[in-house]
């Protein structure tokens, strides 16, 4: 839950609970990158693009349980619910915990379309993963 949320020009600024300063770019993406700042401690999510061919070649190797960079992985996240004026159901979930999930066998429905909306951006099959 994110409080004092405000946008101006698609890009959201907040305080979470622990009272750290948050920044999230809007976007349609479900992948992110989430890193702490270090000269601030302001927490940034920035949407990951089709132009990130590093990062989404990781991301479908880890996917497809093949050798990957997990340094890589290490700040990607999948953002589920809307982004809206007040972000109330917005969160971050970092991808090796959302694919446990699925590996877990401990998966909810959110989880099932948010993959599927992953494998859209990836632009690969269901089939081929986990």
């Amino acid at each position: 839950m994110y409080h004092n949320v405000k946008l101006d020009k698609g890009i959201f600024t907040a305080k979470d609970e622990m009272g750290r300063d948050i920044t999230i770019i809007e976007h349609i993406s479900f992948i992110y990158t989430t890193q702490v700042l270090e000269e601030t401690g302001v927490v940034m999510h920035k949407p990951v693009t089709y132009k990130e061919h590093k990062i989404l070649g990781e991301i479908e190797k880890f996917l497809k349980g093949k050798r990957h960079n997990a340094e890589v992985l290490q700040s990607v996240t999948v953002r589920y619910g809307w982004l809206d004026k007040r972000l109330e159901k917005t969160e971050f979930v970092n991808i090796t915990d959302f694919v446990q999930r699925f590996r877990d066998r401990t998966q909810s429905p959110t989880d099932k379309s948010k993959l599927m909306a992953v494998c859209k951006q990836l632009s690969i099959s269901k089939k081929d993963i986990i």
